[in-house]
């Protein structure tokens, strides 16, 4: 189940219902102990929730500041807008190549959301 940890959000709306059922369950059991299982987690909640018709509130903000992974790429770049889904009272932004990131509401290492600007492509309130 490692593979599913690298999906991006062109590759979750490939699966079928049931693939989809199965990652949100395999998922669901570890996303408390691992960051990337919680971002593909709540990425299948957003499939699930745009294949079911249901209002799914989004915007576009931009970031102001390079942020870097782990190993030293920008994920996210400095002047670029990127899409924000909401689901519940979890924000989800997707880099460029449509990876998910979770935001913190929490002040710890997850806590990027300081770093954007709401976008003057869409005005929706996010925080």
């Amino acid at each position: 189940m490692k593979k599913f940890h690298r999906m991006n959000l062109q590759e979750i709306q490939k699966c079928n219902s049931k693939e989809i059922e199965d990652i949100i369950l395999y998922t669901d059991n570890i996303k408390k102990q691992d960051f990337r299982a919680e971002c593909l987690y709540w990425m299948c909640m957003l499939e699930v929730n745009i294949r079911a018709d249901q209002d799914v509130e989004y915007t576009w903000i931009k970031c102001i500041a390079n942020i870097r992974n782990k190993d030293g790429d920008i994920i996210f770049q400095y002047g670029k807008d990127y899409m924000v889904f909401v689901l519940g009272l979890v924000p989800i932004v997707f880099t460029g190549d449509l990876f998910p990131y979770i935001f913190s509401i929490k002040e710890d290492h997850r806590c990027i959301w300081k770093y954007f600007t709401e976008s003057e492509l869409k005005s929706i309130y996010l925080m």
